[in-house]
């Protein structure tokens, strides 16, 4: 985003507060004067409504892009436009390495942890994020013993060391994530978190009556390991079904094991959500991309 496109950007947003500001101050105004009786409910939602539509705002990636611009370049605003770009710190929405940022305080975008409601700036050069359509084939390790070929091959050629978020087996195809920020990897993977992983599998027999409703409640492996409840749900019947499951931890090759409960094989397995990060259905097998703006902010919320 260049330094004039924030700068229309600030202008839209400070319209669209407004008019959000403005309403919301009607509707209480109202309530406290000639609102007619039986009007208490719809009020109600309507503030609700409102006060949703705001924070989406706030929030959005392109309102946290145009604050990072307009930091990065502070120095060549004007005075005026300076100071509405101050007013966010001033509200307390920008914190630099866990702390409120305060008007004057220095910070360097490349090394520090600036946020803006929770939601980090990107660092333009000090981390990546990549998005990997693995195909079948490569193991999820840096280097293998057995020389086998591993995914860090089909990402060579990113610029910077990045590491895998999580693992695909070998034999399993679909999104894997590449960064070099811990913290986004923390995230993601942090079992308290309970990230939801979707997939896809084409199993070799059809579903059991009632194999949805158990995979809901959650089953018990074969090895007395309980899974937390997860969904199944069938995209394509016939002989050999093609499914969806989503579940929320990552134990050792779980789909095949929960399948295995019911004595079923998985003869086709890929990922295609973390979080709420799809799959890109135009990356090729192998090819991998940077992630945009907006999907680094879906996978931070």
């Amino acid at each position: 985003m260049t330094i004039q496109e924030a700068l229309e950007k600030l202008q839209s947003y400070e319209k669209a507060t407004f008019a959000l500001n403005h309403a919301t101050g009607l509707m209480y105004y109202d309530g406290a004067t000639i609102a007619p009786k039986g009007t208490a409910e719809l009020r109600g939602s309507t503030l609700g409504e409102l006060s949703r539509m705001g924070y989406e705002l706030t929030t959005a990636p392109e309102t946290v892009e145009m604050l990072c611009t307009l930091m990065e370049n502070r120095e060549e605003l004007d005075p005026v436009t300076r100071r509405k770009a101050e007013e966010w710190i001033l509200a307390g929405r920008v914190t630099v390495n866990g702390r409120t940022a305060a008007l004057g305080e220095q910070a360097d975008p490349e090394q520090d942890d600036i946020r803006v409601d929770g939601v980090p700036l990107a660092r333009k050069s000090a981390c990546t994020y990549l998005m990997l359509n693995k195909p079948r084939g490569y193991v999820t390790t840096l280097s293998d013993e057995k020389g086998r070929k591993d995914v860090t091959q089909l990402v060579s050629g990113c610029g910077a060391r990045v590491y895998p978020v999580g693992r695909l087996d070998r034999d399993s195809e679909g999104l894997l994530l590449f960064t070099n920020d811990g913290d986004f990897a923390h995230r993601l993977l942090a079992p308290r978190r309970h990230v939801p992983k979707t997939y896809q599998a084409v199993i070799d027999a059809p579903l059991q009556e009632g194999q949805p409703e158990a995979f809901t409640k959650g089953l018990l492996l074969e090895d007395g390991t309980p899974c937390l409840p997860a969904k199944l749900r069938l995209l394509q019947p016939g002989e050999h079904p093609l499914v969806e499951v989503c579940i929320t931890e990552g134990k050792y090759h779980q789909i095949k094991r929960m399948f295995g409960v019911f004595g079923h094989k998985v003869l086709w397995l890929k990922r295609t959500a973390m979080g709420g990060l799809w799959l890109d259905d135009t990356l090729a097998e192998g090819e991998a991309r940077a992630l945009s703006l907006e999907e680094l902010a879906c996978i931070w919320k």
